[in-house]
């Protein structure tokens, strides 16, 4: 089976940056279980290299900031693409709004764009939830990492639950093993994409005013975003990309991990740093209850004195309480497989093709 996998920056859509990584290890995952599907992926210029493996198709300047902008598009290159290289089965974002020239499998990590108030007020997703529904009956399956977003695409799109598949993100293994760091501890890690980038650049300086005489120094790492400011601070150090050992020890030395994403429906940086062997403070929103369960300290995404609250908490939880809470983390994220992740997503291609 020929399996097309459109990547959410290829069509300039939302991403946090959780999508480009999840979906990179996906298809590694379901290369080595299954042969005999093969897959394309078509993705944006800056991705060549890292889809390398997959016969990458660029689709270049088609992808414009914003997808409400893709409206009026009668034939994006793509679509043509698809069609030319002869795949059975699509594994599309779910917010691109376009019919297919074959089955169609969509994904989603997130629906801030339809949760987020503020996104909400842009009107670009109405018209988008519009266009998505007259998609939906040729849409035969829907891949979500969590029955949070089952429930929301039932909600929000009236999706039946029976069309949606939840196939939880896994975790690696090798984030449990022995690294040291290269920054001086105490520090914060604070994971910053897409989805928390506003929250951290307001919250980063209060935190570090509260408790700079705990910590040594605030680490942020992950993707980052377009609006991200330049400079940090002083007592803030950047580390953009890590490799997994590096960011394993880089993680398991911090005090805390903080990823402050309300509607994050992957949790996948929260349940790596639990594999890795750090305290996890979490909004408790989204699907963070459901993914993380009682191992994080959870505080109330509306409420500064519970985020203070639940910080000042961690910091000063005793040695054998934190051990307990960095046990039950890691057991909970060993749960979390790859593999049973990729047969799911290989059964839906299956079902879909037939």
């Amino acid at each position: 089976m020929q399996v097309g996998v459109v990547t959410t920056r290829a069509l300039g859509l939302t991403e946090t940056g959780q999508e480009t990584s999840w979906l990179r290890t996906l298809l590694e995952v379901c290369t080595r279980l299954q042969q005999t599907t093969t897959f394309r992926v078509y993705c944006a210029p800056e991705e060549e290299a890292l889809f390398g493996r997959w016969s990458p198709r660029v689709i270049a300047d088609e992808a414009p900031a914003g997808f409400q902008k893709w409206f009026g598009r009668n034939a994006p290159a793509w679509q043509s693409h698809l069609a030319e290289d002869r795949v059975q089965v699509a594994m599309i974002p779910f917010a691109a709004p376009y019919p297919l020239p074959c089955p169609a499998v969509r994904y989603a990590l997130q629906l801030s764009d339809w949760e987020d108030p503020q996104q909400a007020k842009a009107g670009g997703p109405v018209a988008a939830k519009r266009a998505l529904q007259k998609a939906m009956p040729q849409t035969h399956r829907v891949i979500v990492t969590s029955k949070y977003l089952q429930q929301r695409l039932l909600e929000l799109f009236e999706v039946p639950l029976e069309k949606i598949r939840v196939a939880p993100a896994g975790t690696d293994p090798l984030l449990e093993k022995e690294q040291g760091t290269f920054i001086e501890p105490p520090y914060l890690v604070c994971y910053c994409d897409a989805a928390s980038c506003g929250t951290l650049v307001k919250m980063v300086p209060k935190i570090w005013e509260r408790f700079q005489d705990i910590l040594q120094s605030i680490v942020i790492t992950g993707p980052g975003a377009p609006d991200e400011p330049a400079h940090w601070g002083e007592h803030v150090l950047r580390v953009e990309s890590i490799p997994l050992l590096q960011r394993a020890g880089l993680y398991r030395a911090g005090t805390c991990f903080f990823y402050p994403h309300r509607y994050d429906g992957a949790c996948v940086p929260s349940v790596e740093a639990m594999r890795a062997g750090v305290p996890v403070l979490s909004p408790v929103s989204g699907a963070a209850r459901e993914l993380l369960g009682d191992a994080p300290l959870f505080y109330n995404p509306d409420s500064k004195d519970s985020l203070f609250q639940n910080l000042r908490r961690v910091f000063q939880e005793p040695a054998k309480e934190r051990a307990r809470r960095v046990e039950l983390g890691r057991q909970l994220a060993r749960a979390k497989s790859w593999d049973q992740c990729a047969w799911e997503v290989l059964s839906t291609f299956k079902v879909s093709g037939n």
